[in-house]
């Protein structure tokens, strides 16, 4: 089933997308349906789609769903997959401008390959493919679910945008496109269109923290991703939502989505390693302390590509088992090595975070003649006139909870942490 078909499935007078000014289901299908009257010429063509809109991003999705023989979602006009992917034609959208002119198979098309780029720091994105069957195996639908106001903190052309927009379209609920506001603005958006659902990566839902009406949200799904979920900010989302249930998602645009995490807990189960989670996902950690994981939903492109023997995919996350649970301690390509110890930045900035008046944190590496490397933090702290005191508190508190080599060398308290596109933070390469 197409998401064209999906959609007609749903109140067709219900607003799709709540805005200043909005767009009822009926319409979205009835301009999607025009644009496959209008541009019969590209059937069966593969289409790059640039994002300008969040109405016209649906329109396109439902149209060329089922209608073109391979879809890619840009990340920027200049980032052609004709770059990277060997296809024979490849149509630009919304231009409708052939940038591959050998001719095109005007065959019928049911399913449709979706292509999304990977949000990796190279220059050129890693095209991975998925099935729309796959995209949306995730989506939970429900009466209650169908009620729900999304607001979109992620690029939908990205996996995690993607996921927030099909969810909602799927389950016939309503979404805000939250995307291109300031974090004041995105709140007051919030609240004027009665958002009720918001999936966030940890660095995006501590900036909303922030914020002075955050909590004034009546709020009944919340969802992280993209990040590790430290327990100290799964404690203040519970506190400040204690009706909302509160959930953490484990996915990547290579493997999909793995799991979801909805006891309230850091990291998952340790049981999960042992048995195969609903007969969909098995994983296992091999002896780098790496986590790898097998699932039924990922294309036979990915497995083909990246998997190994058995299908499994190494994630290059590192994690620990602590009694009952396994914990996630970050990025293998983020290690920091301080005189031959092994420094996760992850673990130090969750230390940080723990400490009462510290908001945000990134932790980095900065050459060191003598050690090779040596730690340093950069801090947002709630607005205080002691912040000579509190970063003696702060270094205090990591002598009692770090290793020595862990114990930032610096610590320098900014307004912000920069953030990437894909709402993470931005991790660079080690500072001179």
């Amino acid at each position: 089933m197409t998401l064209l078909e999906l959609l007609e499935k749903q109140t067709l007078e219900k607003a799709a997308i709540t805005d200043q000014e909005s767009f009822s289901y009926a319409e979205l299908i009835q301009q999607a349906k025009s644009y496959r009257n209008q541009f019969s010429d590209i059937k069966g063509c593969s289409v790059a789609i640039i994002y300008g809109d969040i109405k016209e991003f649906i329109v396109a999705l439902c149209a060329l769903d089922g209608f073109c023989k391979n879809l890619y979602l840009l990340p920027d006009r200049h980032t052609f997959p004709n770059m990277v992917v060997n296809d024979t034609s490849i149509v630009l959208w919304p231009d409708h401008e052939i940038i591959q002119a050998e001719e095109a198979v005007k065959a019928p098309c049911i399913n449709t390959r979706w292509f999304i780029a990977t949000s990796g720091t190279t220059s050129v994105p890693k095209w991975i493919e998925h099935q729309f069957e796959s995209l949306i195996g995730s989506v939970k639908t429900s009466n209650k679910m169908s009620k729900l106001v999304w607001g979109l903190l992620y690029q939908p052309f990205r996996f995690a945008g993607l996921q927030v927009l099909l969810q909602s379209l799927v389950s016939g609920a309503s979404i805000v496109d939250l995307t291109s506001e300031e974090v004041k603005e995105k709140l007051l958006k919030m609240h004027k269109f009665g958002v009720s659902a918001v999936s966030a990566t940890p660095g995006m839902w501590r900036q909303l923290l922030m914020g002075e009406k955050l909590s004034e949200l009546v709020l009944s799904h919340i969802t992280l991703g993209g990040e590790i979920a430290e327990q100290s900010l799964l404690d203040m989302l519970k506190r400040t939502f204690s009706q909302a249930q509160v959930r953490h998602i484990y996915a990547s645009t290579e493997a999909g989505v793995g799991f979801v995490v909805s006891d309230g807990k850091a990291g998952f189960p340790a049981d999960w390693l042992a048995e195969s989670k609903d007969n969909l996902l098995s994983m296992f950690i091999d002896d780098s302390q790496h986590l790898w994981i097998r699932s039924n939903a990922v294309s036979q492109a990915i497995v083909n590509e990246l998997a190994d023997k058995n299908g499994f995919i190494d994630t290059q996350d590192l994690v620990e088992v602590k009694g009952d649970r396994v914990l996630f301690l970050g990025r293998a390509t983020g290690v920091i090595n301080v005189g031959g110890n092994k420094v996760h930045p992850e673990l130090i900035e969750q230390t940080l975070h723990d400490i009462e008046g510290v908001r945000g944190a990134h932790v980095y590496a900065k050459k060191n003649s003598v050690l090779g490397s040596l730690v340093h933090a950069d801090v947002v702290v709630c607005e205080r006139d002691d912040l000579l005191a509190f970063k003696k508190e702060i270094i205090e508190y990591c002598k009692s909870k770090l290793q020595r080599y862990e114990i930032p060398a610096t610590i320098k308290f900014v307004d912000n942490l920069a953030m990437t596109q894909a709402g993470k933070l931005r991790r660079e390469t080690m500072n001179a």
